[in-house]
Protein backbone atom coordinates (compact mmCIF):
# COMPACT_ATOMS: atom_id res chain seq x y z
CA UNK A 1 0.00 0.00 0.00
CA UNK A 2 1.54 3.33 -1.08
CA UNK A 3 0.61 6.65 0.41
CA UNK A 4 1.98 10.12 -0.24
CA UNK A 5 2.14 12.80 2.41
CA UNK A 6 3.16 16.37 1.60
CA UNK A 7 4.47 18.69 4.26
CA UNK A 8 4.96 22.35 3.40
CA UNK A 9 7.04 24.58 5.64
CA UNK A 10 8.34 28.10 5.44
CA UNK A 11 11.99 28.50 6.38
CA UNK A 12 13.01 31.02 9.00
CA UNK A 13 16.21 31.96 7.22
CA UNK A 14 19.30 33.01 9.16
CA UNK A 15 19.36 36.14 7.04
CA UNK A 16 16.36 37.92 5.56
CA UNK A 17 15.84 37.37 1.87
CA UNK A 18 16.80 40.56 0.04
CA UNK A 19 14.36 40.13 -2.77
CA UNK A 20 11.85 37.31 -3.38
CA UNK A 21 10.13 36.34 -6.61
CA UNK A 22 8.15 39.26 -7.87
CA UNK A 23 9.82 41.93 -5.72
CA UNK A 24 11.18 45.03 -7.38
CA UNK A 25 14.68 46.39 -7.06
CA UNK A 26 15.20 50.15 -7.25
CA UNK A 27 14.72 51.47 -10.78
CA UNK A 28 17.10 53.99 -12.23
CA UNK A 29 16.54 57.67 -11.59
CA UNK A 30 18.10 61.00 -12.42
CA UNK A 31 20.05 60.89 -9.14
CA UNK A 32 22.09 57.86 -10.26
CA UNK A 33 25.76 58.34 -11.06
CA UNK A 34 26.33 59.26 -14.73
CA UNK A 35 29.53 58.70 -16.69
CA UNK A 36 30.48 58.56 -20.36
CA UNK A 37 31.33 55.20 -21.89
CA UNK A 38 31.98 53.82 -25.35
CA UNK A 39 29.40 51.19 -26.42
CA UNK A 40 30.69 48.22 -28.42
CA UNK A 41 28.94 46.71 -31.42
CA UNK A 42 26.74 43.73 -30.37
CA UNK A 43 25.08 40.80 -32.08
CA UNK A 44 22.24 43.00 -33.41
CA UNK A 45 24.78 45.21 -35.21
CA UNK A 46 23.93 48.31 -33.20
CA UNK A 47 25.91 51.38 -34.25
CA UNK A 48 28.96 52.12 -32.06
CA UNK A 49 29.02 55.63 -30.62
CA UNK A 50 29.69 57.54 -27.41
CA UNK A 51 26.76 57.01 -25.07
CA UNK A 52 25.76 58.19 -21.60
CA UNK A 53 26.16 55.36 -19.08
CA UNK A 54 24.08 55.47 -15.87
CA UNK A 55 25.00 53.31 -12.87
CA UNK A 56 21.86 52.12 -11.09
CA UNK A 57 21.51 51.25 -7.41
CA UNK A 58 23.32 47.96 -6.60
CA UNK A 59 21.28 44.78 -6.15
CA UNK A 60 21.98 41.98 -3.65
CA UNK A 61 20.10 38.67 -3.78
CA UNK A 62 20.47 35.12 -2.54
CA UNK A 63 21.28 32.17 -4.77
CA UNK A 64 18.19 30.84 -6.55
CA UNK A 65 16.06 33.91 -5.90
CA UNK A 66 14.29 36.00 -8.54
CA UNK A 67 14.71 39.76 -8.76
CA UNK A 68 13.40 42.46 -11.10
CA UNK A 69 14.93 45.50 -12.77
CA UNK A 70 12.74 48.31 -14.13
CA UNK A 71 13.54 50.94 -16.73
CA UNK A 72 11.45 53.82 -18.03
CA UNK A 73 10.19 53.03 -21.52
CA UNK A 74 7.84 54.31 -24.21
CA UNK A 75 7.13 51.80 -27.00
CA UNK A 76 5.38 54.46 -29.10
CA UNK A 77 8.78 56.04 -29.80
CA UNK A 78 10.24 52.84 -31.23
CA UNK A 79 13.03 52.73 -28.66
CA UNK A 80 13.70 49.54 -26.70
CA UNK A 81 15.95 48.27 -23.91
CA UNK A 82 18.30 45.39 -24.70
CA UNK A 83 19.99 43.56 -21.77
CA UNK A 84 23.49 42.05 -21.77
CA UNK A 85 24.52 39.73 -18.92
CA UNK A 86 26.59 36.70 -17.93
CA UNK A 87 24.25 33.72 -18.35
CA UNK A 88 26.39 31.67 -15.94
CA UNK A 89 25.53 34.14 -13.16
CA UNK A 90 21.94 35.19 -13.87
CA UNK A 91 19.11 33.92 -16.04
CA UNK A 92 16.47 36.10 -17.72
CA UNK A 93 13.12 34.56 -16.72
CA UNK A 94 10.65 37.13 -18.04
CA UNK A 95 10.35 40.51 -19.74
CA UNK A 96 7.16 42.57 -19.75
CA UNK A 97 5.93 46.14 -20.23
CA UNK A 98 3.79 47.89 -17.60
CA UNK A 99 2.07 51.09 -18.73
CA UNK A 100 1.84 54.08 -16.42
CA UNK A 101 -1.67 54.77 -15.11
CA UNK A 102 -3.84 56.31 -16.30
CA UNK A 103 -2.71 55.04 -19.71
CA UNK A 104 -3.17 57.49 -22.59
CA UNK A 105 -2.10 57.50 -26.23
CA UNK A 106 1.66 57.98 -26.42
CA UNK A 107 2.17 57.75 -22.65
CA UNK A 108 5.08 55.72 -21.32
CA UNK A 109 5.61 53.06 -18.73
CA UNK A 110 8.26 50.64 -17.54
CA UNK A 111 10.04 47.66 -19.02
CA UNK A 112 10.26 45.04 -16.25
CA UNK A 113 12.95 42.36 -16.51
CA UNK A 114 12.83 39.38 -14.12
CA UNK A 115 16.11 37.54 -13.53
CA UNK A 116 17.09 34.54 -11.40
CA UNK A 117 20.43 34.31 -9.57
CA UNK A 118 22.10 31.04 -10.62
CA UNK A 119 25.67 31.39 -9.27
CA UNK A 120 27.31 32.97 -6.23
CA UNK A 121 29.49 36.02 -6.92
CA UNK A 122 29.37 39.51 -8.45
CA UNK A 123 28.26 40.41 -11.95
CA UNK A 124 26.78 43.23 -14.03
CA UNK A 125 23.64 43.52 -16.13
CA UNK A 126 23.88 46.20 -18.80
CA UNK A 127 20.88 47.63 -20.66
CA UNK A 128 21.40 49.42 -24.00
CA UNK A 129 18.69 51.83 -25.12
CA UNK A 130 18.31 51.12 -28.85
CA UNK A 131 16.79 53.63 -31.28
CA UNK A 132 14.62 52.53 -34.25
CA UNK A 133 17.72 52.89 -36.46
CA UNK A 134 19.70 50.51 -34.25
CA UNK A 135 21.82 53.13 -32.51
CA UNK A 136 22.71 52.85 -28.82
CA UNK A 137 21.66 56.19 -27.35
CA UNK A 138 22.27 55.55 -23.63
CA UNK A 139 23.06 52.74 -21.25
CA UNK A 140 22.21 51.59 -17.71
CA UNK A 141 24.57 49.36 -15.69
CA UNK A 142 23.34 47.30 -12.73
CA UNK A 143 25.84 45.73 -10.31
CA UNK A 144 24.47 42.49 -8.85
CA UNK A 145 25.85 40.51 -5.90
CA UNK A 146 24.64 36.93 -5.37
CA UNK A 147 25.17 35.40 -1.92
CA UNK A 148 24.84 31.82 -0.72
CA UNK A 149 21.38 30.77 0.45
CA UNK A 150 21.11 30.74 4.22
CA UNK A 151 20.58 27.40 5.93
CA UNK A 152 16.90 27.07 6.90
CA UNK A 153 16.02 26.38 10.51
CA UNK A 154 13.14 23.98 9.91
CA UNK A 155 12.36 20.67 11.59
CA UNK A 156 9.39 18.33 11.11
CA UNK A 157 8.17 15.02 12.49
CA UNK A 158 6.60 11.98 10.85
CA UNK A 159 4.51 9.69 13.07
CA UNK A 160 3.76 6.23 11.71
CA UNK A 161 1.65 3.58 13.49
CA UNK A 162 2.29 -0.12 13.13
CA UNK A 163 5.65 -0.62 14.82
CA UNK A 164 5.75 -3.33 17.46
CA UNK A 165 8.66 -4.61 19.48
CA UNK A 166 6.90 -7.89 20.22
CA UNK A 167 6.32 -8.71 16.54
CA UNK A 168 9.55 -7.20 15.24
CA UNK A 169 7.82 -4.79 12.85
CA UNK A 170 9.46 -1.38 12.42
CA UNK A 171 9.53 1.51 9.94
CA UNK A 172 12.75 1.91 7.91
CA UNK A 173 13.41 5.45 6.55
CA UNK A 174 15.23 6.29 3.31
CA UNK A 175 16.21 9.91 2.53
CA UNK A 176 18.86 12.14 0.97
CA UNK A 177 21.35 13.01 3.71
CA UNK A 178 22.37 16.17 1.84
CA UNK A 179 18.81 17.50 2.21
CA UNK A 180 17.61 15.99 5.50
CA UNK A 181 19.19 15.13 8.84
CA UNK A 182 17.47 12.53 11.05
CA UNK A 183 17.54 14.02 14.54
CA UNK A 184 15.65 11.29 16.39
CA UNK A 185 13.81 8.00 15.89
CA UNK A 186 11.64 6.88 18.80
CA UNK A 187 8.89 4.31 19.40
CA UNK A 188 5.94 5.45 21.50
CA UNK A 189 3.59 2.72 22.83
CA UNK A 190 -0.09 3.32 22.14
CA UNK A 191 -1.16 1.54 25.32
CA UNK A 192 0.05 -0.24 28.42
CA UNK A 193 -0.86 -3.71 27.18
CA UNK A 194 2.11 -5.91 26.33
CA UNK A 195 2.41 -6.39 22.58
CA UNK A 196 0.11 -3.47 21.74
CA UNK A 197 0.94 -1.64 18.46
CA UNK A 198 3.14 1.41 18.82
CA UNK A 199 3.82 4.61 16.89
CA UNK A 200 7.28 5.28 15.48
CA UNK A 201 8.17 8.98 15.46
CA UNK A 202 10.89 10.41 13.21
CA UNK A 203 12.18 13.98 13.60
CA UNK A 204 14.11 15.52 10.69
CA UNK A 205 15.96 18.79 10.22
CA UNK A 206 15.90 20.39 6.77
CA UNK A 207 19.39 21.25 5.51
CA UNK A 208 18.58 23.48 2.53
CA UNK A 209 15.75 25.11 0.61
CA UNK A 210 13.73 23.28 -2.02
CA UNK A 211 11.82 20.02 -1.91
CA UNK A 212 13.12 16.97 -0.04
CA UNK A 213 11.54 13.51 0.12
CA UNK A 214 11.78 10.73 2.69
CA UNK A 215 10.29 7.28 2.20
CA UNK A 216 9.34 4.75 4.89
CA UNK A 217 8.92 0.98 4.60
CA UNK A 218 7.21 -1.10 7.27
CA UNK A 219 9.59 -4.02 7.68
CA UNK A 220 8.64 -7.34 9.34
CA UNK A 221 11.30 -9.72 10.71
CA UNK A 222 11.35 -11.44 7.30
CA UNK A 223 12.77 -8.24 5.79
CA UNK A 224 10.15 -7.78 3.05
CA UNK A 225 8.29 -4.42 3.10
CA UNK A 226 4.58 -4.66 3.79
CA UNK A 227 3.76 -0.95 3.46
CA UNK A 228 5.43 2.04 1.77
CA UNK A 229 4.92 5.75 2.51
CA UNK A 230 6.53 8.80 0.86
CA UNK A 231 6.73 12.17 2.62
CA UNK A 232 7.70 15.39 0.82
CA UNK A 233 8.57 18.74 2.39
CA UNK A 234 9.09 22.02 0.56
CA UNK A 235 11.05 24.84 2.17
CA UNK A 236 11.63 28.17 0.53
Amino acid sequence: MNRNITVVAIAALLVAAICIAGCTSPSTSSSNQTTTANATQNATSNVTQNVTSTVAAPVSVQLGQNFTLQLQSNPSTGYQWQPSFDASMVSLKNQTYVADQPATTGSGGKDVFTFQAVSVGSTTITFDHISPSGTVTDQTVNYVTVTQTATPQVAFTVSLPGASGSTGYSWQPTYDTSSLNLKSNTVEPSGSQIGAPATQVFTFQVLNTGTATATFDLMPPSGSSTEHIAVSITVG
